[in-house]
């Protein structure tokens, strides 16, 4: 949460607004940094906010991008191309192509095709890439074991393309270091059987999905306490090879706060009801449950009045699922006070969907058996309403 007077927010407040603490930022990721020590990196997924890569970039050792506009944001960013990880499900040659002109030379496989792709644009631009392979769980992201094998065969001599390593991500908000200890003694068995096979493993990236706690302010160390007890692994595999950990949430939630303010109030059959000019399109926590959960929130009374009574908070969308709390107390509760929800600093910026990744929307036509189809808007990138701009 938020430790300032903000009355000089407040006093030009013309809607719902974030703000990042960089102060936090910089403590917690220096704490990170301190608990995996000088032998494993750190690499920031700028999904999970994409507004702090500039004030990332001495904090961390690499970025993980997972689409061209996610490049165009570190392009943008000044973010140096030696910096840049280009991983992501969707690849096209001429992203592949733009890219590794501007100086990327590390990407990821999701697939064979992937491969093929950045091989070709190598040997168009006469580069020399490096590609990590990434290993499925038995979801849409990463490859098979046996294709991991078929690209490390195909490419083992290629003189513009090196397979450096695999990555593996299995998902977010892991609250179990047993979990992840198993994949570890997993991934170390799996990589021994590549190397037996004559491949030299030289990169380890993986996606721990530390937790951050959204809902209990007494569990917000759980997160440091499971990357301590999966450490010792971790150790024991930077022996061999690089370790690189690649995370988003749990290095940003904290950072960010949102501020929205009370519009109206009223009581319908007995339960008190709090609308708010923001909404579920732009506040999103990870296992909410339609509102049944409670975030941390700092109420600013405007008002006077020591009221305790509970409340139920709805944004201004005109959809019965724009509850963000079914049930709240509060002390009087008035129209103009503001609600500050506290670990906002990842992906709820971005998870109105349309924003997340940074990729074109889409274009709208009409269609009609007279006029048949007509463009009524065009695609439009967006990445630039993900960014910061001197204001």
């Amino acid at each position: 949460m938020l430790e300032t007077d903000i009355s000089e927010v407040l006093k030009d407040y013309t809607g719902p607004t974030y703000i990042f603490d960089l102060n936090y930022l910089n403590k917690h990721l220096l704490k990170v940094k301190e608990t995996l020590g000088d032998k494993i990196k750190l690499c920031y997924a700028i999904k999970a906010n994409p507004f702090i890569v500039n004030e990332m970039d001495e904090l961390v050792d690499s970025f993980e991008i997972c689409s061209f506009g996610e490049f165009k944001i570190c392009e943008k960013s000044n973010i140096k191309a030696d910096k840049i990880f280009y991983s992501g499900v969707n690849k096209t040659e001429p992203e592949v192509s733009y890219v590794m002109k501007k100086g990327v030379t590390k990407f990821t496989a999701e697939s064979k095709l992937h491969a093929e792709i950045i091989s070709k644009c190598a040997i168009s631009q006469n580069k020399f890439v490096e590609i990590t392979v990434r290993l499925s769980n038995g979801a849409q992201f990463g490859m098979s074991k046996d294709d991991i094998s078929y690209i490390i065969e195909k490419f083992k001599n290629h003189p513009n393309v090196k397979i450096n390593g695999i990555h593996f991500f299995t998902g977010t908000q892991n609250m179990n270091s047993s979990k992840l200890n198993k994949e570890l003694d997993y991934m170390q068995d799996l990589i021994r059987q590549f190397e037996k096979n004559g491949w030299d493993c030289q990169l380890f990236e993986y996606g721990t999905g530390l937790p951050y706690s959204y809902f209990d302010d007494k569990k917000e160390s759980l997160g440091f306490e499971i990357l301590k007890d999966i450490l010792p692994k971790l150790e024991k595999l930077s022996k061999k090879m690089q370790v690189t950990l690649e995370m988003g949430r749990f290095l940003t939630a904290g950072c960010g706060n949102y501020l929205t303010k009370v519009v109206d109030t009223k009581q319908v059959e007995g339960t008190n009801i709090a609308i708010v000019d923001g909404g579920i399109h732009q506040l999103v926590y990870q296992g909410q449950m339609m509102g049944m959960k409670v975030p941390i929130i700092k109420h600013i009374k405007r008002h006077l009045g020591k009221i305790n009574e509970d409340w139920m908070i709805c944004g201004s969308l005109c959809t019965f699922a724009d509850v963000i709390v079914r049930k709240a107390s509060f002390e009087s509760l008035r129209v103009d006070d503001i609600l500050i929800f506290a670990g906002c600093g990842a992906y709820t910026m971005t998870e109105g969907i349309t924003l997340l990744l940074s990729r074109n929307l889409p274009q709208v036509m009409f269609y009609s058996k007279e006029k048949r189809f007509k463009i009524v808007r065009k695609s439009q990138s967006i990445y630039q309403l993900n960014t910061t701009e001197e204001v």
